[in-house]
């Protein structure tokens, strides 16, 4: 299972959380897009680490960069440190801070509407895949069938309940990417004053066991990659019990294979 991790907040070290998530048997991170987090392509090349494997997952608006000119960056990457980059497009839930921010030419911008920002990803990705050279590694976020149907044959981010109501039509489950936002102790007792008090449809809690159990669901349906993140940015004692969780799960797994050998 590649696991990834979400870093939503703005107050990390590059450096310091590569190591750290790497560490515990995480695949990648990905990083969220915002004009006030600055590049996040600029801090990669600055923190990159050769001899690390860690994958850097980075969050784009198509609206805001040239397919020619993120293929130029991707290129680039390759040849600092080769498949370390993956691009996650999104639609971008756009904030009232970001529709001041500004500096996008074109007819489509942040003050476009949903519909208008997923068309146009569309449409960029059809240019994107024409663009002369390797195309880069990429995964759309993807919250509605219609958008899933468009982009049909391309790897996709999909949310957790969405995958549990059978609200897509999954064609290829090798191209998706399940993203969750677990509440994992080693224990039924430790959930349960949790579950009690939690008021958000979207936060699912899970025994050690509980979660394994879903993860080998997962892959016996051949899908092999998950993203996840605290229910609440910055939330380190949530972040440590999912990174015991992984550390445990990539432990085990790797012993499995290694008395299969």
């Amino acid at each position: 299972m590649n696991f990834f991790w979400f870093e939503r907040s703005n107050s990390y070290d590059i450096k310091e959380i590569s190591l750290e998530l790497e560490d515990s048997g995480f695949y990648g991170v990905l990083l969220v897009y915002s004009f006030y987090s600055d590049d996040q392509f600029v801090k990669i090349a600055n923190a990159i680490d050769v001899n690390k494997k860690i994958k850097y997952m980075v969050a784009i608006r198509p609206h805001v960069i040239s397919p020619q000119y993120l293929s130029m960056i991707n290129n680039s990457f390759q040849k600092i440190s080769e498949n370390r980059i993956i691009i996650n497009f999104i639609t971008g839930w756009i904030s009232e801070y970001d529709k001041q921010v500004g500096g996008i030419q074109g007819n489509i911008n942040d003050l476009s509407s949903n519909l208008e920002r997923s068309e146009n990803l569309v449409e960029y990705l059809k240019v994107l895949k024409n663009t002369a050279g390797e195309t880069p590694n990429f995964y759309v976020s993807v919250t509605n069938p219609v958008l899933l149907e468009k982009v049909s044959g391309d790897k996709v981010i999909i949310p957790y309940q969405s995958y549990r109501q059978n609200n897509f039509n999954i064609n290829d489950p090798s191209k998706i990417m399940i993203y969750i936002s677990p509440v994992i102790r080693k224990t039924k007792e430790e959930l349960v004053p949790l579950i009690e008090k939690n008021t958000r449809s979207d936060i699912q809690h899970f025994t050690f066991e509980e979660f394994e159990s879903l993860l080998n669901e997962l892959k016996n349906k051949n899908i092999s990659n998950i993203l996840m993140d605290e229910a609440e940015p910055n939330d380190y004692i949530e972040k440590k019990h999912i990174l015991s969780f992984v550390s445990y799960f990539t432990n085990k797994e790797t012993n499995i294979l290694g008395g299969k050998q």
